[in-house]
């Protein structure tokens, strides 16, 4: 067939447009091809989800030396992987802590920052699985209080003075790490990433009380933040913005 016979054979559906637009599926086909792969990853990505267990966490009695009653007070949140492919690496950090005033008017001012990762994150989450990163913690060994610790549990010791023996009581206790926060509520801003997670800001409410009864002594509440709370915390941001433009 000559080829002149064949391009004009052609030349009706290059008028019509017909073969241009041949071209143009072309063009789109190859880059549904070229993007594909992407595609693909991204809908079986990890998807992690916070989710609080509880309202408030009753202590876990337990018992030392024999003389001192001690119990520990742990606050976690729980992280959910609901994507189709496991979470590498992930970290959380609670960066930003915000305490609200007391009384009517509906405010916060920003109290602690911190870089350090939550207890229980640093690994990988499966698909389909979830996990408890520890937020609070508080422990009571007798009379002496640990104070409210954020995102590491507390360890313990007693010291004993030079007549105590076998069965004598002990003449100190020793908590560590230190308090972070006192009692009150706050808004704990919490990051969570991943090498395979792109990061995300989670705003979560903490309620820490003091002691209601010898019973139950100190608790700890969690929540998902609301509208009012977020709205609080930026405003309280913008405060920090403009106090810190002030002094640059």
């Amino acid at each position: 067939m000559n080829i002149n016979h064949f391009l004009n054979q052609l030349k009706p559906y290059y008028d019509a447009g017909l073969i241009n637009a041949v071209g143009v599926l072309g063009i789109f086909a190859l880059v549904a091809v070229a993007l594909a792969p992407n595609f693909l990853r991204w809908l079986h990505r990890p998807k992690l989800h916070i989710a609080i267990p509880g309202n408030y966490y009753a202590p876990k009695q337990e018992f030392s030396n024999e003389q001192i009653g001690v119990y520990t007070l742990s606050a976690p949140f729980i992280l959910r992987n609901a994507g189709r492919s496991a979470a590498a690496h992930i970290r959380a950090v609670a960066t930003d802590f915000y305490k609200f005033w007391p009384g009517p008017k509906f405010g916060c001012d920003h109290v602690r920052s911190s870089q350090n990762a939550l207890e229980g994150s640093d690994i990988d989450l499966p698909a389909g699985f979830s996990t408890p990163i520890l937020l609070c913690s508080f422990t009571s060994a007798g009379r002496s209080k640990s104070g409210f610790v954020i995102g590491r549990s507390i360890r313990c010791s007693f010291s004993f003075g030079n007549a105590g023996g076998q069965g004598a009581p002990p003449a100190g206790v020793k908590f560590t790490p230190p308090p972070d926060l006192e009692a009150g509520t706050y808004v704990a801003r919490v990051v969570i990433s991943g090498s395979n997670v792109l990061p995300t800001s989670n705003l979560i409410i903490m309620e820490l009380g003091g002691e209601t009864n010898p019973e139950l002594g100190e608790e700890i509440k969690l929540g998902i933040a609301g509208r009012r709370e977020t709205h609080a915390v930026k405003t309280a941001d913008s405060r920090r913005q403009r106090f810190r433009a002030s002094r640059g």
